[in-house]
């Protein structure tokens, strides 16, 4: 169903117009109580005098009311809403002959600086003691009125973690226990624990070698692996000899600038040998520590 509205009659304003008289404000006072909560200002005489031309904006001081206060200008129709506990600049679309209703529930004075020059719109400051966010009692989930987020909040829940200020003026998140881990797997072992998360782990940098003398009872390929519980990071594979080489490449990893962040909680980075050495020691180095949470 479709309907019809007739074209109103244009309204003459005034706005960004130079005042001849120069800039000017008019500060006034709304005595707003329990029994008075609309106020209609006529400015007719006002503008007629000469001492203002115009009224084109309006800084309001909301601050001390906890309810909104609404400014409308009769002759055009416009209303300007100022939130609760707040100061804004208004644009007013006003005739020579202004008259302005403000309208709040507060029960407290507001103050308004009527000026016959325009600003730019908006607002500018706040001192609303009510928190910006809110979390549904007992669920831990946050208080939001977009769909999207609400929906996406009550799947994931809202997880944090503290940032810290690192070199070079980067942000990195703020870590427990930050150390160096150092270690080997000895002769007839496959496997060393690194780091035991607690609650996470993290490392920025991972050094591995193989002693020059490693022989295996049967010369192959030995597999090493670098682990975050059953997730594998980083692998390579060195082939073994049965007997001392004249030349031997013994890196596996030389791992720098990092930023591995284990994203679960109770896993550990660990080193692990598809098969074992024999003779000789695979030696590890990493830089790293316990998270303070989990990601």
């Amino acid at each position: 169903m479709s309907g019809q509205i007739s074209t109103p009659s244009p309204s003459p304003v005034k706005l960004n117009v130079q005042s001849p008289e120069g800039p000017k404000t008019l500060p006034v006072v709304l005595p707003f109580t329990s029994s008075v909560t609309s106020i209609t200002l006529n400015l007719l005489t006002l503008l007629n005098s000469g001492q203002m031309s115009s009224v084109q904006s309006a800084f309001v001081d909301n601050s001390e009311n906890t309810q909104q206060l609404s400014i409308t200008s009769q002759l055009t129709g416009q209303t300007n809403v100022v939130p609760p506990e707040s100061q804004a600049w208004v644009t007013i679309l006003a005739p020579n002959q202004a008259q302005l209703t403000f309208a709040s529930t507060g029960a407290v004075p507001v103050t308004v600086q009527l000026c016959n020059f325009a600003n730019t719109p908006g607002v500018i400051s706040s001192n609303s003691s009510t928190p910006a966010f809110s979390f549904a009692s007992g669920t831990g989930y946050l208080n939001v009125t977009d769909v999207a987020l609400d929906a996406l909040t009550n799947a994931y829940g809202l997880k944090t973690i503290a940032f810290g200020q690192a070199n070079n003026d980067t942000f990195r998140p703020a870590f427990l226990g930050t150390k160096a881990f150092s270690g080997s797997i000895a002769a007839g072992s496959t496997s060393a624990t690194i780091i035991t998360g607690s609650p996470s782990f993290f490392f920025t940098s991972a050094f591995i070698y193989v002693d020059p003398n490693a022989v295996v009872g049967t010369a192959a390929d030995i597999v090493f692996s670098l682990k975050d519980g059953s997730n594998t990071i980083f692998q390579r594979s060195l082939y073994i000899p049965t007997a001392l080489q004249p030349t031997y490449n013994n890196v596996i990893a030389e791992l720098t600038d990092l930023d591995y962040i284990s994203t679960a909680a109770s896993q550990s980075l660990t080193l692990n040998l598809s098969a074992a050495l024999s003779t000789g020691n695979v030696y590890y180095n990493v830089f790293g520590g316990t998270t303070a949470s989990t990601q």
